[in-house]
């Protein structure tokens, strides 16, 4: 998956890389913050997925009594939600975020990189 981020990436970077500073450049730059949010909140719908799939396993594990709610919920949190979901997004938002020219400050893009993973 991270492979697939990389790529994914480039491929948006150099296709807006270069834009200019006037109207169509304006235009342009918000159709890639258009495309990098709907891209991330596609790749975020696989989450959900996966909760409806364990379902039935999480409720015959708690009801035995294996282990609590919030261990279920942490264990799948630093096992799926950081490596799979946040991680992607940060390597995206670097790569796509620079290749664009945005402002370069470190208040725009970390408002840049929450507004993604958001």
């Amino acid at each position: 998956q991270l492979l697939v981020t990389i790529f994914l990436g480039l491929v948006v970077g150099a296709i807006f890389f270069g834009v200019t500073n006037d109207g169509k450049g304006l235009q342009n730059r918000i159709g890639a913050m258009f495309f990098m949010t709907t891209n991330q909140c596609f790749s975020s719908i696989s989450a959900i997925e996966l909760f409806v799939v364990e379902k039935k396993i999480f409720i015959h594990e708690y009801i035995s009594g294996y282990y609590r709610i919030s261990a279920y919920f942490f264990s799948k949190l630093l096992a799926d939600l950081i490596p799979m979901r946040t991680l992607p997004s940060i390597i995206f938002t670097c790569i796509v975020y620079f290749m664009l020219g945005l402002k370069p400050t470190v208040e725009a893009f970390f408002i840049m990189m929450f507004t993604l993973m958001m």
